[in-house]
């Protein structure tokens, strides 16, 4: 079995707001802990976890979408891309997150 350390860090800004739904991104240096986060106003945030960084990707305009709703992410392998969608919704959008800006409408 792996043991496990507990490490110290950073609070994230309050402005991210609440939290519906996180998921990680590969990609990056191995020193950095980067994940996509869906708050409840449908923005989609990139957070590095070490630094305590924050930065607005874009807002998520699917239309049904309810960010209070199960919400599934799916990123590349290279982490530039990421499918967003309701669980058992019947919309999702990809966008390209170097760009911020939406690439598609499913």
């Amino acid at each position: 079995m792996m043991p496990f350390h507990p490490i110290s860090l950073p609070d994230l800004p309050q402005t991210i707001g609440r939290l519906t739904a996180i998921h990680p991104v590969k990609g990056g240096s191995q020193e950095s802990i980067t994940l996509l986060a869906l708050n409840t106003q449908a923005e989609l945030w990139e957070l590095e976890l070490r630094s305590g960084s924050a930065e607005l990707c874009t807002h998520i305009c699917i239309p049904d979408f309810n960010p209070m709703q199960p919400v599934q992410m799916v990123t590349s392998p290279d982490g530039k891309y990421v499918a967003i969608s309701n669980r058992f919704g019947r919309h999702a959008a990809v966008y390209d997150l170097v760009h911020a800006q939406e690439k598609m409408q499913l």
